[in-house]
């Protein structure tokens, strides 16, 4: 199977990773100039970056979208697509993975003629959007191919450290609603009789977490006992979890408050 690391080399149109079962091509990019791409080496390549092409060609995803995805590819001799099953890990919508699914089996039969010595019966592609990169265009064998390869690799890593930090940035602002909501359901003293239900609460907040106002949202069914008990948990609670959470402080948000939770009333 393929593995990219930052020191492996592979034409990489449309930022597609081709992972290839059973053996692994790598490209050293050192200091020094003694190792040479074998003419095996150039063959995978080009039948990686033809598969690449083909199967990019057929594949229009939505703007925006990020992340990556792999799809376990089953062909025959020839090129001729017998399956295509995504892996369980696939984070796209339903509409986007029956676009990869069918962006490869629109590309049967894949590229073959002429690289017979580097077919694969498996493939694994992993796709990671981004039609816009300069990455789209190939390197070509010639003494600029090492520079050309590093910086296509390099350029991909950057697009899926991009892709991680998103992902982080976002498990980090749902972390930091949820701690706001911890703090305030350990000042909360339920009233009798208040309704079981969520409600949503609005907050305004200055930087630090201490707190402006607080409202219960008006679809909420408390009566005015319950509301207030919320809303006075709010400013109970100030200052409001920040320190850690600086990078995602909002000084207006929104979050679900469940009386059912743990509470000083219960």
């Amino acid at each position: 199977m393929f593995k990219i690391s930052r020191l492996t080399a592979i034409t990489l149109p449309f930022f597609l990773v081709l992972q290839m079962a059973t053996t692994q091509i790598a490209f050293a990019f050192q200091d020094t100039q003694s190792q040479e791409i074998t003419q095996h080496d150039q063959l995978t390549n080009a039948y990686v970056a033809a598969i690449t092409h083909e199967v990019m060609s057929h594949w229009h995803p939505d703007p925006g979208l990020v992340g990556a995805c792999v799809v376990e590819v089953t062909q025959k001799p020839g090129g001729v697509v017998v399956q295509a099953a995504l892996l369980p890990y696939c984070r796209y919508n339903d509409i986007e993975k029956q676009r990869m699914v069918k962006a490869i089996m629109d590309s049967s039969p894949l590229p073959y003629k002429g690289f017979e010595a580097a077919f694969r019966a498996k493939l694994d592609i992993n796709f990671v959007p981004d039609s816009s990169s300069s990455s789209s265009t190939p390197c070509h064998v010639g003494p600029t191919l090492k520079a050309c390869q590093k910086a296509k690799i390099d350029e991909l890593f950057k697009k899926l450290d991009e892709a991680q930090a998103q992902m982080k940035a976002k498990e980090l602002a749902a972390r930091y609603v949820e701690t706001i909501g911890q703090a305030v359901r350990s000042q909360f003293v339920r009233p009798e009789f208040m309704p079981q239900v969520p409600c949503l609460v609005k907050v305004v907040q200055r930087p630090g977490g201490w707190v402006v106002s607080a409202a219960v949202d008006q679809s909420c069914p408390y009566d005015t006992t319950s509301r207030r008990a919320v809303e006075g948990a709010v400013l109970r609670a100030q200052p409001l979890p920040y320190k850690g959470f600086e990078s995602v402080f909002s000084p207006v948000l929104e979050f679900s408050f469940d009386p059912k939770f743990r509470g000083v009333g219960k």
